[in-house]
């Protein structure tokens, strides 16, 4: 019995081998000159794809920070920006997002009062 059970994990661990996931550690470690093949194929497709006049095609990615697995609230969202000319590339930029600290109660204003 304890072996269709360990046949029965090893077979399930061996599905859960998915794409690494995009963190302020594997941004950095990404140099310019990076194909974009290799940048699709390592971390999949991106969050958007946005399609510029000039050609330049940029891949947003996201992650998210949240209070907690209860309330699941997020507290911080990191969006890393891949700049991609000619399939290469060429630059990136990381952008920090923090929602308010709380929900306005109501939408009067107490010094209006």
């Amino acid at each position: 019995m304890k072996r269709v059970y360990l046949l029965a994990l090893l077979l399930l661990t061996g599905c859960f081998h998915g794409q690494a996931v995009m963190t302020l550690n594997t941004f950095q470690s990404i140099p310019t000159g990076t194909s974009e093949e290799r940048l699709r194929k390592t971390y999949g497709a991106p969050l958007h794809i946005y399609h510029k006049a000039n050609g330049l095609t940029v891949y947003e990615y996201s992650e998210r920070f949240t209070l907690g697995p209860i309330e699941n609230r997020v507290v911080e969202e990191r969006r890393y920006y891949f700049y991609i000319r000619d399939g290469v590339v060429t630059s990136k930029q990381m952008v920090i997002q923090n929602p308010p600290a709380f929900e306005p109660m109501n939408d009067v204003n107490p010094s209006e009062l």
